[in-house]
């Protein structure tokens, strides 16, 4: 399948990635996160994506190849159908540094087929719920902001992604007297949604979902671990929670989906405790790390995380766009 190049790069092919171009794509990958001053993304990232079938490559990457076989430039979506209120597609853009200057900027046309590819790849699906066209990085590269912005990509949100290192001593936090953990279950699963909603409930960006669907996007996945997610309740009233999943497929660390405690009963070392206990959880599941995200707007709750060790490992950034899907041709190109 041919593409057209856009004008202004000699010496230059756009074609579909292949699985033998795993070294140029982590050698891109590599030079983009030293001129963006991010960590460099651990082989084993690449590795997972490069063991995707022939038809992955065929219809959902694109690179920009130089006469002497160098990756200069790439776009990879990854579809995601395992939300009930959206679909989702990622698009991963890498532009070499030396070509960052130049014009048309490949990371505009990019930008522009990832989301003409996402189109096409959707079109035709029954009930197809809206689908949001999104791009999760770490850097900051002002130029790169300005394009997402200018193509119609919204910021969204921000994150600290944080780790915690299980090896070492975990603090002895303890409930409040009269207040016991319960694992979820089918029939605790309403008030886990319960607590969800009066923890969150004031965030910015709290997304209204039901019960139902709260569910299916938390706890609908491989990765949840049921055993590891904590309801907390004061005799009658539920007032915290945590769920939880094993991060990946070698085990080595439980990542915490989301905790939270209602106001009513926050500062009173609730939310200490109960994250001491995930964590002994953990370890006792023998993960060696225990992970999480936190919204860079929410300060007292980075405060919490710090002060039971976790550490900053980096930040991301999401910006999304909301496709429509009206008179879209049907064939998959």
């Amino acid at each position: 399948m041919g593409h057209s190049m856009p004008p202004g790069l000699p010496n230059h092919t756009w074609r579909p990635l292949a699985p033998g171009d795993a070294p140029a794509y982590q050698q891109l990958a590599q030079a983009c996160a030293q001129a963006d001053r991010v960590p460099a993304p651990q082989p084993a990232e690449h590795e997972e994506k490069f063991a995707s079938d022939l038809e992955v490559f065929a219809h959902q990457t694109l690179g920009l190849f130089h006469d002497q076989g160098e990756l200069r430039a790439s776009v990879w979506i990854t579809l995601d159908d395992s939300m009930q209120h959206e679909y989702r597609a990622f698009l991963d853009v890498q532009v070499a540094p030396a070509l960052r200057g130049a014009s048309p900027a490949p990371e505009s046309f990019l930008l522009v087929w990832g989301e003409e590819r996402t189109r096409q790849l959707y079109a035709g699906r029954a009930e197809c719920p809206p689908c949001v066209l999104r791009l999760d990085f770490y850097h900051q590269n002002q130029a790169s902001l300005e394009r997402y912005v200018a193509a119609g990509f919204a910021f969204a949100l921000a994150e600290d992604e944080m780790r915690r290192d299980l090896s070492l001593p975990i603090a002895t936090h303890v409930l409040p007297t009269g207040m016991i953990y319960r694992s979820w279950t089918a029939e605790v699963a309403p008030a886990f949604f319960s607590v969800y909603s009066q923890a969150f409930r004031e965030r910015p960006g709290f997304p209204g979902w039901s019960a139902e669907m709260w569910c299916r996007n938390m706890t609908g996945h491989d990765e949840f671990c049921p055993d590891l997610s904590l309801l907390v309740s004061a005799g009658e009233t539920d007032i915290g929670f945590a769920i939880c999943a094993v991060e990946n497929e070698q085990a080595e660390a439980g990542h915490i989906i989301q905790i939270g405690v209602v106001p009513a009963y926050r500062h009173q070392g609730v939310g200490n405790a109960l994250l001491a206990e995930v964590m002994r959880r953990f370890k006792a599941a023998d993960l060696r790390y225990a992970t999480l995200e936190v919204n860079v707007n929410n300060p007292e709750a980075l405060r919490v995380y710090q002060h039971n060790g976790f550490e900053q490992i980096k930040c991301s950034s999401s910006y999304r766009k909301t496709l429509s899907f009206e008179l879209l041709p049907t064939s998959r190109v």
